[in-house]
């Protein structure tokens, strides 16, 4: 019965997707966790975006179990767009990638980057917090001068606020330049890190009331989106 309830369910918000917006939608159902299900499916589609919701929970929930969107992003391999439950999509004319300047960002991670922000004919600001007298090191110079070589087709710009808390400096400056989107690359980290220290991207998810758009900085369905 419960799993008839969630597939007319699935199929009511699919119709409605069809007569609202006028785009085709189809419906899958799965048992088993979320977070796995989801993966599958979107190897088996080969899909080049996941949107999820995200909820607030609590503070031993967020430390030690999270939720199934951000179990999902530990492991995507694909860009996800988290909007949080009581924010409405908007079409993002500026865009914040917060950079942290890892020679992981590579055109192939930030190639979803561009292609949304052309579609949406976006500005993108190159965000990198720094903590208060902190130097700006020669690698991440040369990881700059690459990161603007890859979005040199699109209007951006670089900014270095201080802060001590990245957290804290992402969210001034989302507010006081009113952005659309905020842009991440979550790198990975070993369960025991994310138990005791949980990443910046997790506490941003948790905190932001703007959509973000997370890059995996791996890619394995090819190097762009189509």
């Amino acid at each position: 019965d419960t799993e008839n309830d969630v597939k007319s369910l699935l199929e009511k918000e699919s119709e409605q997707l069809r007569v609202t917006y006028g785009i085709r939608a189809d419906f899958r159902f799965a048992p088993g966790f979320a977070h796995e299900e989801i993966d599958l499916m979107q190897q088996e589609l080969k899909a080049d975006l996941v949107i999820m919701g995200i909820a607030h929970g609590s503070a031993l929930s967020d430390y030690l179990l999270g939720s199934t969107t951000v179990s999902f992003i530990r492991h995507a391999h694909c860009p996800v767009l988290v909007i949080p439950g009581e924010v409405h999509f908007i079409r993002p004319r500026r865009i914040l990638y917060a950079c942290d300047y890892d020679s992981r960002n590579t055109p192939a991670v930030l190639h979803p980057l561009k292609d949304l922000a052309t579609i949406f004919n976006s500005r993108v600001y190159v965000l990198n917090v720094v903590k208060n007298g902190e130097g700006f090191p020669v690698q991440k110079s040369i990881e700059g001068i690459h990161i603007d070589e890859y979005l040199e087709t699109i209007n951006h710009i670089f900014y270095f606020p201080e802060n001590e808390s990245v957290v804290d400096g992402i969210t001034r400056f989302v507010n006081t330049h009113d952005v659309g989107w905020v842009a991440v690359v979550p790198h990975q980290h070993s369960w025991y890190e994310r138990v005791l220290n949980k990443s910046t991207t997790k506490k941003y998810l948790f905190h932001e009331n703007r959509p973000v758009l997370v890059l995996p900085d791996h890619m394995r369905f090819g190097d762009t989106v189509q």
